[in-house]
């Protein structure tokens, strides 16, 4: 029998205000989260405090996003990173790139709140969260 674990807490990174509000809005109780709203911010905050969840917002890393997801992969192995999509998202990600760099999960900025919360337990028990379409691409 599998036992389920929250996640230490959550780290929210986005500039984009509404998409944060808009996440925020749709966590369930009791999940602790911070939000950061620049690269510098978020990378302070995970020296500081021990973070199992990394919500990115792509547009706010001040690298290529491969390149800042495999250092956050590298400097913190037990962080598990969630890329989120907006409507004002850059160009279309290369995701299984990202994948392999250690993103674990992948969803659109418009996901329910349902889904939203069992995208953050999956991924905080060590589970995938991608489209369907990514895991056949993988595999």
């Amino acid at each position: 029998m599998s036992v389920s674990r929250k996640p230490n807490n959550l780290v929210l990174a986005s500039k984009d205000g509404p998409l944060a509000s808009s996440i925020c809005g749709k966590l369930q109780a009791g999940v602790v989260m911070f939000t950061t709203g620049s690269w510098t911010d978020t990378l302070s905050h995970l020296e500081s405090k021990p973070t199992r969840l990394l919500l990115l917002d792509p547009r706010l890393a001040s690298v290529s996003l491969t390149q800042a997801v495999a250092e956050l992969s590298s400097e913190y192995p037990d962080l598990r990173i969630i890329l989120l999509s907006s409507p004002t998202a850059t160009p279309a990600m290369d995701e299984v790139t990202l994948y392999k760099a250690g993103v674990h999960g992948f969803f659109q900025h418009d996901i329910s709140s349902a889904l939203l919360n069992k995208a953050i337990q999956a991924v905080g028990n060590g589970e995938l969260w991608m489209p369907r379409t990514l895991i056949s691409r993988i595999i």
